[in-house]
């Protein structure tokens, strides 16, 4: 049965987005639709008020919230404190019966501010997310590869390794377009190292994260290059996804603007 809380802790974001739809798709299960998704910072402009009233009332498009606090290691200690307080019955043996689950997610390990937040929440519902060790990381490009009926040498592990930073969703977008590459050439031979060397040297994948630049340096026509290949080799998420990440990145902005102001 899906808790009402569950706290997600670590550097690997890859493995974080996979448990966060594991639980979505088991609240879509046990109450036979997707629930409503509500996604806050704590640099948001009032969003203890927004997430406290969809934790606490039924949504209008879904029978459950599902609402998730990122980067909650910059939760103040009263903050925390409050949050904490409000926990305690939905963990209790006989808890408040809403229709909602708090997901919080924070790339830190230990919430320095927050400790009591970290502390009441049970053992099982929270999760570390490490980086993978080395030798798990090529065991999963292999197996990531043979999945999809691809052979790739150990030499070939080693280079996309040495290319792409350490976290299984920018070895997972990598991996995705070397295989459909080998795939629309139809290759038969295995994926070697100077074989993704070259294809990674010579693509340039636009995203949000080359975006952002351009804009902040109000590169109209360069951004707006960046925009239509970014629309042109894309599915039918990349709106949402962009919009995400784009806004991820203004409110880090945000954020180091007020920090910067606090000193």
């Amino acid at each position: 049965m899906v808790a009402p809380v569950y706290l997600l802790l670590g550097p690997e974001t890859g493995e974080k987005q996979e448990r966060i739809k594991a639980i979505r798709n088991q609240i879509a299960k046990e109450n036979g639709s997707t629930p409503e998704l509500h996604h806050y910072y704590p640099t948001d402009e009032g969003w203890e008020g927004q997430m406290y009233q969809n934790l606490t009332t039924v949504g209008f498009f879904a029978s459950w919230q599902l609402v998730i606090l990122s980067q909650v290691e910059m939760l103040g200690a009263k903050e925390s404190k409050q949050l904490a307080d409000f926990l305690k019955p939905l963990l209790a043996p006989k808890p408040t019966p809403y229709q909602a689950t708090l997901i919080l997610v924070s790339d830190e390990t230990y919430l320095r501010e927050g400790k009591v937040l970290q502390t009441t929440i049970p053992k099982n519902l929270t999760t570390m997310f490490y980086e993978m060790f080395d030798d798990r990381k090529e065991e999963w490009v292999g197996s990531y590869f043979h999945r999809h009926g691809i052979t790739i040498t150990p030499d070939g592990i080693s280079t996309l390794l040495d290319m792409v930073e350490n976290n299984t969703t920018e070895l997972k977008i990598a991996a995705n377009q070397l295989i459909l590459f080998w795939q629309l050439e139809k290759r038969s031979t295995p994926v070697d190292g100077e074989a993704v060397e070259t294809y990674m040297a010579n693509t340039k994948e636009e995203d949000a994260f080359t975006l952002f630049p351009a804009i902040m340096a109000r590169d109209l026509k360069g951004s707006i290059r960046i925009l239509q290949q970014i629309f042109a080799l894309g599915d039918s998420r990349t709106s949402f996804s962009l919009y995400s990440q784009l806004l991820f990145q203004f409110r880090k902005l945000l954020s180091i603007e007020e920090l910067y102001h606090q000193t």
